[in-house]
């Protein structure tokens, strides 16, 4: 992307094509923006967030994912910093272990965990379960390779 004014080009950038990925780069950055942002990376987010427990660094580390660490998973890391502050290293905790051995580690769900504290309970989500109708059909069915005319 190039913008440029009174036809002459003051800045290009690489543009993304993705949905939702921030393309910045740290030399347009305030110099204070960019060391708040240096302070803000993956390892230095990780490491607070260890601090809560296990859990917690165990899904931080699901939610960072693999490198690059990009502006999104620096957003994702930085609300479940918020979720730290808000709720505390023991609520938070236990949220996290429902939520790794429930497979549900989305930050909504996350929310939706700790707003319902489902993990004092001890309960397990039910699994879904299928309507009873006339238009069920057995898996067999789908199996069948041959086409009828």
């Amino acid at each position: 992307m190039e913008i440029f004014h009174a036809g002459q080009r003051v800045a290009s950038r690489q543009r993304s094509y993705r949905s939702g990925e921030v393309m910045t780069d740290p030399a347009h950055l305030h110099p204070k923006h960019a060391a708040y942002l240096d302070s803000l990376s993956s390892e230095t987010l990780k490491a607070r967030l260890i601090e809560a427990g296990p859990s917690v660094g165990q899904l931080a580390d699901l939610l960072g994912g693999e490198p690059p660490f990009t502006e999104g998973k620096r957003r994702s890391l930085t609300r479940l910093l918020d979720l730290y502050h808000i709720h505390g290293a023991d609520e938070l905790e236990a949220a996290c272990g429902w939520a790794l051995a429930n497979n549900t580690t989305s930050l909504a769900s996350l929310v939706s965990i700790l707003t319902t504290k489902v993990y004092l309970t001890g309960d397990q989500p039910a699994p879904p379960v299928s309507p009873i109708h006339d238009n069920l059909r057995h898996r067999d069915e789908f199996t069948n390779t041959e086409r009828r005319v």
